[in-house]
């Protein structure tokens, strides 16, 4: 029994894609994972370590800032009481050889500005920073202002005098010394280098400074510098997400931030997806052309297969008819003889009876054609003449409740030759029409279509009765199979099959509850023809 092939390729099918595509889909995960992890962590790394190289800078150009300011403040003319017209003399010369002051302020021990080499309120709010260094005694970098000559930064150096603050010197000076930091250090393109104060007010930036500076930098930069600094995720004062290093200065409490927009970040990852994507339709191609290939390779495996075992079946029925035919022939024989004696004897219409039906004995001889594997007489045939002619010479064998139509190829001067065994030929159309009509036992309509397909002609015989159920269509060509109990032998399609098969033709089977078609499939003999020519 042939095995229900479409469920065996289905599991095939469905375990060849879990055999191809799981190891390939763990695979590009677990490369996708340690792909991105291991290139994220480089742009990690390089951030954190352009962020400590950037932070130390800072931390060095302050330190000088701040030296060149105490070298200020220990000149004589700070000394108690001052002179604030000496102090403006050397603040003026000091302004001149100092390119990034912008201004220089005094004051007193009561925080009182004395002196200013710019404008400034009467009444103005006294920075904290300067209370800072007014108690400690060391110098203080204040948070970022804007005074009359421009956002600064200004220094608080005390002015010690027998070990105590006489007075606060703040020089401010321009944020050009940390924008000229940044360029130092060579950011990458793309890449946002921000110095901001220890209020978190953004004092330097490699993009955009003039719009943003003096504002304070975005919640999720201050939350990491709240916290000491790190790696966090943000977004930009332009609004583009961002991940960021943020390293504190350790002597003033400033920070820096090297931030990398996402776009660049995430680039690998894409990259990497875009290669697991490609990998995978190139496979699931790749995989389902073998499947296809496979499914085709196991369908002609079991037409093979199938194909033997039908023609295993053939050959014992071969066998067992040629020795049937011989023994009926031998029976023939005696019969044949006998009667010859008997009509030397006497004469009577039964002896004539008798020879004429052993003479008749034609089913021997189709016996033993079939077990030999070979047509008795091979003529060329033409197909749609020979069909017209068999149907009209049966009319007994047809119920009148049945109707035969004819739909036949459109006869052209070649006509439709078949070279076959006209005999076997007539029984094998006979019996498809004769199982048409039993599954017609209450009238239908059976179809005899003829056509013409390049090298080949097509003979189909179509009828509208019950169908053949599909669990027993794969048996209907058994030798000895039959659904008709004792009214059958089950030997009508095995002829027709074997007769095909000797015809060099094939015989295909489509069935459902509206009817049945059998279509036989023979090579053209290409001939001229002349209907009712001699």
């Amino acid at each position: 029994m042939v095995l229900p092939l479409w469920k065996w390729v289905n599991s095939i099918y469905a375990l060849l894609i879990i055999a191809a595509l799981l190891p390939m889909a763990i695979f590009a995960g677990v490369t996708l994972y340690v792909s991105l992890h291991k290139e994220q962590q480089v742009f990690k790394n390089e951030l954190s370590a352009k962020a400590r190289i950037f932070a130390s800078l800072v931390n060095t150009e302050l330190k000088e800032q701040i030296k060149i300011a105490a070298v200020f403040a220990a000149v004589p003319v700070f000394d108690p009481p001052v002179n604030i017209e000496d102090v403006a003399a050397r603040a003026d010369r000091v302004l001149k050889h100092q390119p990034l002051y912008l201004s220089v302020s005094l004051f007193d021990e009561r925080m009182t500005r004395i002196y200013s080499s710019s404008p400034h309120p009467e009444n103005p709010i006294t920075p904290e920073s300067v209370q800072e260094a007014l108690l400690s005694g060391k110098a203080v970098i204040g948070a970022i202002t804007r005074g009359p000559d421009g956002w600064g930064i200004p220094i608080r150096a005390p002015v010690i005098r027998n070990s105590k603050v006489v007075y606060v010197l703040s020089p401010v000076i321009g944020t050009e010394a940390l924008n000229d930091v940044l360029m130092d250090i060579k950011i990458p393109a793309g890449w946002i280098g921000t110095v901001i104060d220890r209020d978190g007010s953004i004092v330097a930036r490699n993009r955009a400074i003039h719009e943003w500076i003096g504002q304070s930098v975005s919640p999720a930069a201050l939350e990491a510098f709240n916290r000491g600094g790190g790696i966090f995720y943000g977004q930009t004062k332009e609004g583009f997400d961002t991940i960021g290093a943020l390293e504190i200065a350790p002597d003033f409490g400033w920070a820096v931030i090297i931030g990398l927009p996402l776009s660049i970040y995430n680039q690998p990852l894409d990259e990497t997806r875009n290669f697991v994507v490609a990998s995978a339709i190139i496979t699931v191609i790749l995989t389902t052309t073998f499947i296809i290939l496979l499914a085709k390779e196991i369908k002609s495996r079991h037409a093979q297969a199938a194909a033997l075992e039908q023609k295993f079946r053939l050959e014992f029925l071969g066998e067992l008819t040629g020795r049937a035919a011989h023994d009926f022939n031998n029976l023939l024989t005696v019969i044949m003889g006998n009667v010859g004696k008997l009509e030397k004897a006497t004469t009577s219409p039964r002896l004539d009876a008798i020879r004429g039906a052993a003479e008749r004995g034609e089913l021997a001889n189709d016996l033993l054609s079939f077990s030999r594997g070979s047509a008795a007489e091979l003529i060329d045939v033409e197909l749609n003449e020979h069909l017209q002619r068999l149907v009209s010479s049966f009319p007994e064998r047809f119920p009148t409740n049945i109707t035969i139509s004819f739909d036949l190829e459109k006869v052209n001067p070649l006509g439709l030759f078949l070279k076959v065994d006209p005999v076997q030929f007539d029984l094998a159309v006979l019996n498809i029409m004769i199982n048409s009509c039993d599954a017609m036992s209450s009238g239908g309509r059976i179809d005899v279509i003829t056509r013409k397909k390049q090298e080949w002609i097509t003979l189909t015989i179509r009828d509208t009765g019950t169908g053949i159920p599909k669990e027993i269509l794969p048996r209907i060509f058994d030798p000895f199979f039959t659904t008709k109990g004792a009214n059958g032998t089950g030997f009508g399609l095995s002829q027709v099959y074997g007769f095909v098969k000797q015809a060099d033709g094939t015989i295909s089977v489509e069935s459902n509850e509206t009817g049945t078609a059998m279509t036989m499939r023979f090579p053209a003999v290409e001939k001229s023809y002349r209907k009712n020519a001699a």
